[in-house]
C-alpha cells in the first residue's frame, strides 16, 4: 500500500507540473519571481573540511546572486529559502517556492568527494540518475531529511538509501524539463567562461529539494570543498563573487530567451581600462605582468584617431618593438577577460586581433604568461 500511495503522489505532482508548464508555454512567459535556495543550514552543515562548511559558502554565494538580480532587475522579486544560518527541511523549501509562485528555482550546493583530486562544477535537473556517481551525490544530499522529524510521513515513505525510491523521480519535473536543462546548460557555459574549473556537465538525479517545485528548477554543485584548490577558491570572497556573477550571467541569458527579448543582459559593467593609471617602462610596456590584445602593427607610427581605431582611441597603447610600432588595447590581469576583449575587438574592425602578455618590460606570448601566473 505504501508503494502505491507513493506512486500516486508522484503522478499527481507530475500532472500538476505538466499542466502549469503547458499554461506557461501557451502564454507569453514573463519572469517575475526567482527563488534562490542555499543548501543545508543550521544544525546541518553539509560538506565540511576543517573550519569550512558548505552551508556558509552557499549562503554567501546565494546572497551575492540575489543582490545582483535585485540591483539589475528592479521588476523581479527575489525570494530566498533562507537568508541566515537556519535549518529548513527540504519539503518546506519547495513549499516556499510554490507559495511565492516562483518562475525559476536555483538551489546552490558545494561538491565533495573521498578523493582529494576530484574537481570541477556540475549542474543537475530532477530525473532518474544515469550513473552510480549521480545516484551517490543525490543520496548524500537527500540524507539531510533524516535530520527532520517525521520525515517518513512527510516524504511518503521515501528512503534516501533505497534505490527503488529514486525510480519515482523519472516522472517529476517532466513538464519543466526542457527549461531546466536550458538553464543548466547556460550555468555550465558561464562556469566555463568565467571559472577555471573542469566542466563535469549537466546531469539528472533524484533530488528531493527539486521534487515538489512547480517551476523550472536546477541544483548546481560548486567546486569541491575536499579539493585544496577548489576549496581556496569557493571560500574566498573573490571566488564567491565570480561564482555569483556566473550564475547571474546564466539567469540573464535564460530570462532573455524565455521572454523572447533582445535586451542586453545587464551584468554589472567592469571598470573600463585606463592605461593612464598604469606604470610603464621607458619603452611603453606596463611594469606589472598583464595581458593585452594586439590589434595593429606598422613600420611607421599610426595616428591614434577614430578613423584608425574607432571607439577604442582612448584605450590605445603604443609600444615600439625593434623597428615596428605595435598597438594594443587593454591591460588586464585575468586571462579569460582578455579573451573576451579579443573576441569583442574581432567583431568590430580588428579581425586579426590576438592576445599577448607583458612581463618585465617584454612582450611575450599570452599562453606563456598564463603558465607563469598559474
Amino acid at each position: 500500500m505504501k508503494k502505491i500511495s507513493k506512486i500516486l503522489c508522484f503522478i499527481i505532482i507530475f500532472q500538476c507540473n505538466f499542466a502549469i508548464a503547458q499554461q506557461v508555454k501557451q502564454g507569453e512567459l514573463k519572469l517575475k519571481t526567482v527563488v534562490l535556495d542555499a543548501g543545508h543550514g543550521g544544525h546541518d552543515p553539509g560538506a565540511v573540511h576543517g573550519i569550512y562548511k558548505e552551508k556558509d559558502v552557499v549562503l554567501k554565494v546565494v546572497l551575492k546572486l540575489g543582490k545582483l538580480i535585485e540591483k539589475n532587475y528592479s521588476d523581479i522579486k527575489v525570494v530566498y529559502t533562507r537568508k541566515t544560518d537556519v535549518f529548513i527541511p527540504l519539503y518546506k523549501r519547495g513549499a516556499i517556492a510554490n507559495k511565492a509562485k516562483g518562475d525559476l528555482f536555483i538551489s546552490v550546493h558545494v561538491n565533495s568527494a573521498k578523493s582529494k583530486y576530484a574537481t570541477g562544477v556540475e549542474t543537475y535537473t530532477l530525473g532518474l540518475h544515469k550513473s552510480a556517481a549521480s545516484l551517490a551525490v543525490a543520496k548524500k544530499e537527500n540524507a539531510v531529511i533524516t535530520l527532520e522529524e517525521n520525515y517518513k510521513e512527510e516524504y511518503g515513505g521515501f528512503s534516501p538509501d533505497d534505490p527503488e525510491s529514486y525510480i519515482m523521480f523519472s516522472m517529476g519535473q517532466q513538464g519543466f524539463l526542457r527549461e531546466s536543462i536550458e538553464l543548466s546548460y547556460l550555468i555550465q557555459q558561464q562556469y566555463k567562461k568565467k571559472l577555471s574549473f573542469s566542466d563535469r556537465g549537466i546531469k539528472q538525479a533524484g533530488y528531493l529539494v527539486l521534487w515538489r517545485v512547480s517551476m523550472p528548477a536546477v541544483l548546481t554543485e560548486l567546486p569541491f570543498i575536499s579539493n585544496a584548490t577548489d576549496r581556496k577558491f569557493i571560500t574566498s570572497n573573490a571566488g564567491q563573487d565570480k561564482i555569483a556573477n556566473s550564475l547571474f550571467g546564466a539567469f540573464c541569458e535564460y530570462k532573455k530567451n524565455a521572454e523572447h527579448s533582445f535586451e542586453y543582459c545587464s551584468i554589472e559593467e567592469k571598470p573600463k581600462v585606463s592605461v593612464k593609471k598604469i606604470e610603464y617602462y621607458k619603452n611603453g610596456v606596463p611594469k606589472k605582468p598583464c595581458f593585452s590584445v594586439q590589434i595593429m602593427s606598422s613600420r611607421r607610427k599610426v595616428s591614434i584617431n577614430k578613423r584608425n581605431f574607432g571607439d577604442f582611441t582612448t584605450q590605445i597603447m603604443e609600444v615600439k618593438v625593434k623597428n615596428r610600432y605595435k598597438y594594443f588595447v587593454g591591460v588586464l590581469d585575468d586571462y579569460q577577460e582578455i579573451l573576451d576583449l579579443r573576441n569583442k575587438l574581432r567583431k568590430n574592425k580588428f579581425k586579426d586581433a590576438y592576445e599577448v602578455g607583458f612581463l618585465k618590460g617584454n612582450l611575450v606570448k599570452a599562453s606563456e604568461l598564463k603558465k607563469i601566473i598559474n
